[in-house]
């Protein structure tokens, strides 16, 4: 029955409205297990041709190179590393000791520009 009193030929019991939320619930359930499963399949479809790929030679020979460039050339890049920030700390060194220098607090001049004390 509606507001108005009017009976339109249905009752509508306390189980309806949560009969339309159980049947979205199952719904969303069913797609939920559905997708796992997909989502499942095409993991196993990725990490399968990511091992492909990294058991392949001729990445492997490359990825052997690229360590034996780094293994070679990591001297000559810590030494410029050490020589350039011993420079940079020497230069910050010198401008903070001119800076401190610069921010002494002044001697009070007397009247012809001479300390007071």
């Amino acid at each position: 029955m509606r507001r108005d009193g009017i009976h339109h030929g249905y009752q509508q019991d306390m189980w309806t409205p949560n009969l339309g939320k159980l049947k979205l619930l199952v719904a969303f359930a069913v797609g939920y297990v559905a997708g796992a499963a997909a989502g499942r399949r095409r993991y196993e479809q990725i990490k399968a041709s990511a091992q492909r790929f990294a058991e392949d030679p001729r990445v492997q020979s490359a990825a052997k190179r690229a360590g034996d460039t780094v293994a070679e050339r990591a001297p000559a890049v810590a030494s410029a590393i050490k020589d350039k920030s011993a420079a940079m700390a020497s230069a910050v060194s010198e401008k903070v000791s001119s800076s401190a220098d610069d921010d002494r607090p002044q001697q009070p001049a007397g009247p012809e520009g001479t300390p007071l004390s």
